[in-house]
């Protein structure tokens, strides 16, 4: 059994993306349970979701991840990746937008106190969350999916494809065409 999250803001692709790896994973063999978390349910809101594979059909499991259980995390914001952080191990693959403008930095005041070390540059950027996220032993890819996204699509919206896409051929997944494919279609269907 591998477990993943996705966790980024509102707005971000979210949901999306995880019906998307959901769907990949079951057109593939695997089983797969996932479930999305809204707060607030709404623009801007901190979404997450979380999903859990396995080779054999999946029982009903736990509604939270374990800590040190994560295998796989996908964070559209870096803050986002901070709060989902404390769930892996060293053995965790992150990917992270590690450029991406920092939205809400006050939702995260425990990260910048004296008892954790951590002291903000003042620069209200991503840059504080990723000098930190480099020094956890994870396996960390940081990228700028906003900006490529911006760049190849037009789009910020794509961010979360890019991301994902990134996920899924270092898990050596050779789904490139079937992975774009339920993209576009997805992206129509949003459209309709």
């Amino acid at each position: 059994m591998s477990n993943m999250i996705i966790a980024g803001i509102g707005g971000q692709g979210v949901n999306k993306l995880s019906r998307i790896i959901a769907q990949l994973a079951v057109n593939h063999g695997r089983y797969c349970q996932y479930t999305v978390h809204k707060g607030g349910a709404q623009s801007l809101g901190i979404v997450y979701s979380e999903l859990r594979f396995a080779d054999t059909e999946i029982t009903m499991l736990a509604a939270e991840i374990p800590a040190g259980k994560l295998d796989y995390l996908i964070a559209l914001d870096p803050y986002e990746a901070i709060r989902h952080i404390k769930l892996a191990n060293n053995n965790t693959q992150c990917w992270v937008d590690g450029k991406r403008p920092a939205l809400f930095i006050e939702r995260m005041p425990e990260f910048f106190n004296e008892s954790t070390g951590n002291q903000s540059t003042g620069n209200n950027n991503s840059d504080d969350a990723m000098v930190y996220l480099q020094s956890l032993p994870v396996k960390l890819t940081e990228a700028n999916y906003y900006q490529q996204a911006l760049t190849r699509y037009q789009s910020a919206k794509m961010a979360n494809f890019l991301a994902g896409y990134d996920c899924l051929r270092a898990l050596g997944l050779q789904i490139d065409d079937e992975y774009q494919l339920l993209f576009k279609q997805s992206v129509k269907a949003a459209v309709l």
